[in-house]
């Protein structure tokens, strides 16, 4: 079932945004490490590919939510990832994002080469 802007992926100079079942969360690009594809699977079946990311120190969070990324790093070896590929091959989105976070980190010279620009996704069911 699709639901109307429920769900998508923005990738702006500053960081990127995305929106998971209606709520948002935005992260700057200083704020994160390299993306990767990890795979896993859950009991054995299905192999699941996504794009994962540790966060800097940078990024202020809850103690509790620190601990459970700290849990997670642990686990997968990552502490978050993106919930969705937005219909792309997840070695094409990791390429993406990374491309962008080279590009605008405030640590990067390279001026407005790129403008914004939006991937949209408004199907829950992909990931």
């Amino acid at each position: 079932m699709m639901i109307p802007n429920s769900s998508y992926l923005r990738l702006t100079r500053e960081g990127f945004e995305i929106k998971h079942l209606f709520r948002k969360s935005f992260t700057r690009w200083d704020e994160v490490s390299r993306f990767e594809v990890i795979d896993f699977s859950v009991n054995n079946r299905n192999k699941i590919s996504i794009v994962a990311f540790n966060l800097s120190r940078k990024n202020k969070n809850s103690i509790i939510v620190a601990i459970l990324r700290q849990i997670a790093r642990q686990l997968l070896g990552f502490e978050t990832h993106i919930p969705n590929n937005y219909g792309k091959k997840p070695e094409e989105l990791a390429k993406l994002m990374n491309e962008w976070k080279e590009r605008y980190a405030p640590n990067n010279t390279l001026n407005d080469q790129m403008a914004n620009y939006n991937y949209n996704y408004n199907n829950m069911g992909n990931s």
